[in-house]
Parts: structure tokens; C-alpha cells; sequence
């Protein structure tokens, strides 16, 4: 005698072969097409009023409350692994990449129209960065409202090497200027009134950009002094090492890739149009082992000397591959 079940929906009779289990429930075949769906994360069959997902990935309780969460600003369905943070707040990509584009807190590649402050070609950029204060719209727009009440001194970015903090960085500016009219002063009182740390903390550092043209007016010039300065460097190698209070272990684990896909804005800015960028990326990662902020100083070193060097018109090529033996860029 053929075995059969009873559909708790429509009540029907079927062969037990035939029957779909949802819950405590046995559905027969047609009872399951319109009534269940199966969920894209785990494979189980629910309940299509129990579908927690969206209209094009269904999603059973556990793995919605396991796996998933709501963008807070578009209410956009993400997995846990794509969630952006931004402000104390979790977004996808397309939201948080509106809200590093209206600021107050940029991505770490994010490089304005330069505003030139002071007279004289020697010209600093400085780049502060300070930890455990929070990485918040409201506090980098406090540090704004002071730094730029009287200029445009000041914007903000973000930096992954950072636990919960933020990167202050400045325009260029003479020396002078940074001593009399940029309110540092005030500037870091307010980060310590917003406990803020950067002296002595692990994460941040404090680095400081100048131009080729403060070494002088012409290529031959410029040369020269920036031989003298790696001759300086050298030279003192072990002093300075101890004055930036770093150390020769002081390297990251990040993907190699990435880290030029990320650059190439700030990358094609500085070869100028006449000069193509040219990147051959691996879609798997890359692993490094290297500091991040002198990895791409590296390569921002070598693209403006290339820029120099090209008369006309050319392409500047970086090509990074993972194997065996390790990254190759």
C-alpha cells in the first residue's frame, strides 16, 4: 500500500514522495510553488510571508538576523561583510560613498583643488593624525569651524590605520603661515578637550608633505637637493628612526591590490592628462607586508618622478600579481 500524507493547506491526499516540509508543516507540491520560497543564504524552505529579505534574495529569520542588516540611511538590505561605518552609523556603498563625497569626513584618497597659503615657494602640507576621539561628523566639523574661521585652512579625512579617530590635514603652507595664522593652538586644544590621543599612540603619526618646487626652480636644482636630503637621510638613518618613534617592524598586512585600486584618483591627478595610468590588478588579493602610508608615498614618489621625466605624452604602468613566492608589484 502506497504510503501518502495529507497537505495541511489545501487538505489534499499525496504520495509521501511528494511532499515538502516547511516548519512542522507537509505542503504537496503545488501548496509549496505559491505559498513557500527557499532561502538564497542557508537552502531552507519557508514561508514566503516569513521572507525577511528583499524582492530579489529571500532570507530566512535566522540567517536575516545572522548574516544581514538594513543600511541606515537608504534601508537597503547588505551582508555583514559589505556594511560601511560612517558617523556610528551602518551604510552600504552607495550611501557611504555620497557621505565621504559631502564631507565633512573624506576618504583617506581624497585630494581637493589645493589652496596655497603664504608667499614663497617653500610650502608645507601637514597631516595630523589622532585616535580614540571618535571618527564623527561632529567633531570633524568642530575642528573645521575652528581651523577655517578665518581661511580655508583645513579638511578632513578618513584613515584605516586608525582605531576611532580621524586625519587633519592642511593646505599648503609657508612655514610662517603655519606659525601665525593657522590656529593650532586652538586646533588641538579642542582635540584634547574631545579626547582625542596622537602623541605616543600606536596608530598615528604625524607626516608632513613638500613640493618638489621648495627644493628649488629647475629639474637640475631640485635634484640636487632631494640627492642631498636621501644622503642626509641615510646618513642619520638610525636617529631619525628614533625620533619618529618608530621601528623597523612597524609594518601592516594589507592587500597590495587594493591599496593602488585606491590610489589611482590622487594617482591621475598627479600624472597629469598627457601621462596615462596604466594598472594590471589581480582579481584575487595581493598580501603585503609594508607600511601603508609609505607604500603609497612609494608610489606617488615614483609617478611625479615619472611625470618629470616624460616630455610629452606616455603612460606610467604598475602591474602587482600574486604567486608562489609571494607579491610581485
Amino acid at each position: 500500500m502506497q504510503a501518502t500524507f495529507v497537505c495541511n493547506h489545501c487538505g489534499a491526499v499525496h504520495p509521501l514522495e511528494e511532499r515538502y516540509v516547511v516548519g512542522e508543516d507537509l505542503l504537496c507540491p503545488d501548496c509549496a510553488s505559491d505559498l513557500t520560497i527557499i532561502c538564497d543564504e542557508c537552502g531552507r524552505r519557508i514561508y514566503r510571508s516569513e521572507n525577511e529579505g528583499d524582492d530579489s534574495y529571500a532570507l530566512c529569520h535566522d540567517c536575516r538576523e545572522r548574516y544581514y542588516t538594513c543600511c541606515d540611511h537608504c534601508g537597503a538590505l547588505i551582508h555583514n561583510d559589505h556594511v560601511y561605518e560612517y558617523d556610528d552609523e551602518y551604510l552600504c556603498r552607495d550611501c557611504y560613498d555620497d557621505a565621504c563625497n559631502s564631507g565633512p569626513i573624506h576618504e583617506y584618497d581624497y585630494v581637493p583643488e589645493l589652496i596655497f597659503h603664504g608667499k614663497g615657494l617653500r610650502r608645507f602640507g601637514v597631516e595630523l593624525e589622532i585616535d580614540e576621539g571618535g571618527k564623527n561628523r561632529t567633531n570633524a566639523n568642530r575642528f573645521l569651524e575652528i581651523a577655517n574661521r578665518d581661511a580655508d585652512n583645513l579638511y578632513v579625512k578618513s584613515d584605516g590605520s586608525l582605531d576611532d579617530g580621524l586625519e587633519l590635514v592642511t593646505h599648503p603652507m609657508t612655514l610662517e603661515y603655519h606659525l601665525q595664522e593657522m590656529p593650532w593652538a586652538e586646533v588641538l586644544s579642542e582635540a584634547k578637550r574631545l579626547n582625542y590621543r596622537s602623541h605616543s599612540a600606536s596608530t598615528c603619526g604625524l607626516h608632513v608633505h613638500i613640493s618638489r618646487m621648495a627644493f628649488g626652480c629647475t629639474y637640475e636644482t631640485q635634484e640636487e637637493c632631494i640627492a642631498r636630503l636621501v644622503f642626509f637621510v641615510e646618513k642619520f638613518w638610525a636617529e631619525l628612526l628614533r625620533f619618529s618613534r618608530r621601528d623597523a617592524e612597524h609594518v601592516e598586512r594589507f592587500d597590495a591590490a587594493a591599496a593602488v585600486e585606491a590610489l589611482q584618483p590622487m594617482l591621475r591627478q598627479l600624472l597629469e592628462a598627457r601621462i596615462v595610468l596604466r594598472c594590471a590588478l589581480p582579481a584575487a588579493p595581493a598580501p603585503i607586508r609594508f607600511e601603508r602610508s609609505q607604500f603609497d608615498l612609494m608610489l606617488l614618489n615614483l609617478a611625479s618622478n615619472s611625470r618629470d621625466a616624460i616630455a610629452d605624452r606616455g603612460h606610467f604602468d604598475i602591474a602587482v600579481s600574486s604567486e608562489d613566492e609571494g607579491t610581485v608589484i
